[in-house]
């Protein structure tokens, strides 16, 4: 499956016209973390036309959805 993806994006002129758009971004290492909520990671996201706000603790892994 990947070589067919690999050879579709090598066909696809928007895919050639965004490839600078799409650069990977370097890694940012974080301190380590030693107590739990010191330090929390947020994302939004939609599904069905609702939207949610997710929060996960580095500490512990922990995810929490509203």
């Amino acid at each position: 499956m990947s070589v067919n993806i690999k050879e579709a994006v090598s066909k696809c002129e928007v895919c050639h016209e965004r490839d600078k758009d799409n650069t990977q971004e370097p890694l940012m290492p974080h301190d380590i973390i030693n107590r739990p909520w010191a330090k929390v990671l947020t994302d939004l996201f939609e599904l069905h036309g609702d939207h949610y706000l997710v929060l996960v603790d580095y500490f512990s892994g922990f995810f929490e959805i509203d």
